[in-house]
C-alpha cells in the first residue's frame, strides 16, 4: 500500500469514528442533560448551606457634597443611616458641619435648633 492510499483511509477511518462518536452523543442528549418536569409532584428539597447570617443586605452609603440642596441633604443622611459600617460613618459625615463646605450662616442656626 503506497504512501497516499494509507493516508487516505486514514482521513476515512477518522471520520468514521468522529461521525459514529457524534452520533453517540446525540442519541445520550435525552438520558444525559437536565429538563425541567412538567408532570408529577412538588417535592420540597433539602435546603443546602443555609446561613442565617447570610441573609442581609449591605448598603455602600455615599457621603455629602457640596453643592447640595437641604433636602439632598437630609435624603443623604438618611440613605447613609441604613449603613451600618464603622458604626454608621458615612451617616456621621453629613453632621459634621465642615464638610458642608460653603452651606454656613442660616442653615447652620437651623441645625443648631435656632431659628434661621
Amino acid at each position: 500500500m503506497s504512501r497516499r492510499m494509507a493516508s487516505r483511509l486514514a482521513r476515512v477511518v477518522s471520520a468514521c469514528v468522529l461521525a459514529s462518536g457524534l452520533a453517540g452523543c446525540a442519541s445520550l442528549t435525552d438520558s444525559v442533560t437536565a429538563t425541567v418536569p412538567t408532570s408529577g409532584p412538588i417535592e420540597e428539597g433539602q435546603q443546602v448551606g443555609v446561613n442565617p447570617a447570610d441573609n442581609f443586605i449591605r448598603v455602600i452609603a455615599r457621603g455629602p457634597s457640596k453643592g447640595m440642596s437641604p433636602s439632598q441633604l437630609v435624603a443623604g443622611f438618611l440613605e447613609a443611616s441604613a449603613s451600618f459600617d464603622d458604626n454608621h460613618a458615612v451617616a456621621r459625615e453629613y453632621l459634621i458641619a465642615d464638610r458642608l463646605g460653603d452651606r454656613h450662616g442660616a442653615d447652620e442656626r437651623a441645625d443648631r435648633g435656632r431659628p434661621a
